[in-house]
């Protein structure tokens, strides 16, 4: 990527104002030193205080180069595509041992704490410089978001009456349909709970016109990652996240 100063990167306006700091992003997903320099020149100009770089994989030269300008591995994440021409017509919402709904406004509530606690395994825990409160606020407004999208959807799980939780979804358009962020109560987990949610899920979007589904996911979320791919989810690439720090003697 041969990027001039004024395209380096990119401003990040939402996540700037939920953690209360200056963040960007790398255009594109490759550096080459000029292109670092450039990067670093435009977040000085504007007080970035964190960029992010999402690189492909396979690209020795942007990780060498990321390196060497202060950029940290926080994350490798995985593409996974789901075919669901092959999907039965088996209703959506009657997965087994709970019942799937669509999420209701009083039901962020009791989500908010199983949210607040669900995805410890993302970059912005793993980096170290976001506050962890923040974090933890991020992934609540995350299925709020959700639930008043008209593009998205958020459905809830629900044992013996009571949300035990929740699984946010993009409506297929322009876009593949997009599964995103799934969640569970800590005592729920590991009794194949999870595994009923998201074959409500693909069935919900089914129901909807997709054809098919795309999500991520973190490389070291690896119970997650298997219960994917067996329930048809196929990897297709891999990225690596970097987060790189301005103004700090450590880079973090």
């Amino acid at each position: 990527m041969n990027a001039s100063g004024h395209d380096a990167c990119e401003r990040l306006d939402w996540d700037s104002e939920h953690f209360g700091i200056s963040i960007a992003r790398v255009r594109g997903h490759a550096l080459d030193e000029a292109a670092a320099a450039a990067a670093d020149r435009w977040c000085d100009e504007r007080g970035v205080d964190c960029l992010f770089l999402l690189a492909d994989s396979e690209d020795a030269e942007t990780a060498r180069v990321a390196a060497r300008h202060g950029h940290r591995v926080v994350d490798v994440r995985l593409n996974l595509d789901h075919d669901l021409e092959g999907l039965g017509a088996e209703p959506w919402h009657s997965p087994g041992p709970i019942a799937v709904r669509l999420a209701r406004a009083e039901d962020i509530e009791a989500l908010a704490p199983i949210a607040a606690s669900a995805h410890t395994t993302t970059r912005f825990y793993f980096d170290g410089g976001f506050p962890a409160e923040r974090c933890d606020a991020l992934y609540v407004r995350w299925i709020e978001r959700a639930h008043e999208d008209p593009g998205r959807e958020l459905l809830v799980a629900e044992l013996d009456g009571a949300p035990i939780g929740y699984h946010a979804l993009a409506l297929p358009g322009t876009e593949p349909a997009r599964a995103d962020l799934i969640g569970l109560a800590p005592e729920h987990r590991g009794r194949g709970l999870g595994a009923a949610l998201l074959l409500s899920s693909l069935r919900r979007l089914r129901e909807r016109g997709a054809d098919r589904v795309v999500t991520a996911m973190q490389a070291r979320n690896a119970a997650a990652v298997r219960g994917h791919e067996r329930a048809g989810f196929v990897l297709e690439s891999a990225q690596v996240w970097h987060h790189r720090w301005y103004g700090r003697a450590d880079g973090g």
